[in-house]
């Protein structure tokens, strides 16, 4: 009988983790880079239709109110995005409803229920639904800080290698998170330094994944981990910073 080599992607503590550099980092912070700039416009998904402009478009501004689901147009007859490592937590009666699933829908309404990573999502998310109508609302369904997007990034790795489907997708992974591909890049990145994973690019979004050979502390390995820890935690905080300007900012300012 054969027996299953054990799965082990458990995240300890970052003070304990030991790191290693590997030979795809430079490709990889490359990608990340280049990740920010496709938000605009992510691959494989509708072309946008015609947007009627915002001065015709009507905002129902629900943002820090309490929002009974009756108040909102149903999936059935509006284009939800709503998305979040905390999303099932914080509000267990609304489906996820990720960036990969929007398509074109200029006589359906446009729920936001979930505050979006960047502005570049956001005028995405407005352009290519074309939305008559937006119900912001903008609850927070997210866990930004750099620890819990590592551990999360981690147990989808996991799941990835213990279903043997051996091909991990970067906007789906964002998209799950609520973050951008840029964070998720950077945390694959740390994760491959740390000797957690070993990754083969198949292409910007998409790559295999396979366990790595455990941790070998060197100084430049260590140099290394400092950097990404650092890159992430600044796209991290840039992001928080985002949500929070969604939430409060007046709805001219935000420019949908």
């Amino acid at each position: 009988m054969t027996t299953e080599p054990e799965t082990s992607l458990e995240l300890s503590q970052p003070t304990q983790l030991a790191v290693r550099q590997t030979a795809l980092v430079q490709r990889g912070l490359e990608l990340a880079d280049r990740a920010l700039a496709r938000l605009a416009t992510p691959p494989n998904v509708a072309a946008p239709a015609q947007p009627g402009g915002s001065a015709q478009r009507i905002v129902y501004d629900l943002r820090g109110a309490t929002v009974d689901l009756a108040q909102l147009p149903s999936p059935a007859t509006a284009t939800w995005y709503a998305e979040g490592g905390q999303l099932e937590s914080n509000a267990p009666t609304v489906a996820y409803a990720p960036r990969t699933a929007i398509a074109p829908a200029p006589d359906r309404p446009l729920v936001l229920w979930s505050a979006p990573p960047s502005p570049e999502l956001l005028r995405w998310l407005v352009t290519t639904t074309a939305a008559p109508a937006i119900y912001l609302v903008a609850h927070p369904t997210h866990d930004d800080g750099w620890y819990a997007v590592l551990r999360q990034v981690a147990a989808m790795c996991k799941y990835v290698l213990l279903s043997r489907e051996g091909a991990i997708d970067v906007g789906r992974m964002a998209a799950r998170l609520g973050v951008t591909e840029a964070i998720i890049c950077r945390s694959l990145l740390w994760m491959e330094a740390s000797g957690l994973v070993v990754f083969e690019w198949l292409d910007d979004d998409r790559a295999l994944i396979a366990l790595g050979s455990g941790p070998e502390v060197t100084a430049a390995d260590a140099a290394r981990a400092v950097m990404l820890q650092a890159e992430l935690e600044e796209l991290l905080a840039k992001v928080r910073a985002y949500r929070q300007f969604v939430r409060r900012a007046r709805v001219e300012s935000l420019e949908i």
